[in-house]
């Protein structure tokens, strides 16, 4: 809960995240309860806005829509744990590629959208010290 970002990571397996990472939501289950059915939970707009999860993920699949089963759980993560969902890190079509190493802006993707999340914490941290 201390942490400035959560990155989690799954690819997509028939259409869906792994059944670990699954798991991990079910377990914070208990977070989303005490914070939406007992009220002891409540984390503040200035808490949300200074937390930020992403979510990182790749499809061997080349459709759009690959990833859109997986939207809904992630959000629930992240708004139990009081992050704000900034952003996704996704990469489809690797079957054709034969991977993330050869697929042609993944990695690059990767690494800027990284340093986007970290300078915006960065500027944040400055504002709310």
């Amino acid at each position: 809960m201390q942490s400035d970002a959560i990155a989690v990571a799954s690819p997509i397996y028939t259409m869906g995240i792994t059944a670990e990472l699954k798991g991990l939501i079910d377990r914070g289950q208990y977070l989303w309860a005490r914070k939406f059915i007992l009220k002891t939970l409540f984390f503040p707009n200035e808490h949300i806005i200074q937390h930020k999860g992403v979510f990182i993920s790749t499809a061997g699949l080349s459709w759009d829509n690959v990833f859109d089963a997986a939207f809904p759980a992630i959000t629930a993560f992240f708004n139990g744990v009081g992050f704000e969902y900034y952003d996704n890190i996704i990469a489809n079509n690797m079957d054709e590629f034969k991977g993330i190493k050869n697929h042609p802006t993944a990695l690059k993707n990767a690494f800027e959208k990284g340093q986007t999340v970290v300078a915006v914490l960065k500027k944040l941290k400055a504002k709310f010290p």
